[in-house]
């Protein structure tokens, strides 16, 4: 029930729930959790051991650090992370 773009990459050890919405040439390194209702926008990277929780929007052009927690949208053209995920700087 999830919708996965041209080119994606979905590393060892990553879990995708339902629903979510992986755009083209996205990167998804390993040991990442996505949670339901997710929308990962075009060339987005997402960094390893990252857990996004439900009903979140990663726009395109984003890095999400390794060990992240997004718990709050990211914008598009984004570097974030942390625990909880915040955007550091813009990614242009």
């Amino acid at each position: 029930q999830s919708e996965i773009g041209f080119g994606v990459f979905i590393k060892r050890g990553s879990l995708v729930g339902h629903h979510n919405r992986i755009g083209r040439f996205c990167d998804i390194n390993p040991g990442t959790v996505i949670s339901g209702m997710v929308d990962i926008g075009d060339n987005s990277i997402i960094g390893s051991g990252t857990v996004i929780k439900d009903h979140i929007k990663i726009g395109k052009n984003t890095l999400i650090g390794a060990g992240s927690v997004v718990t709050k949208d990211i914008p598009a053209n984004s570097v974030a992370y942390g625990n909880p995920c915040r955007v550091m700087k813009s990614n242009l």
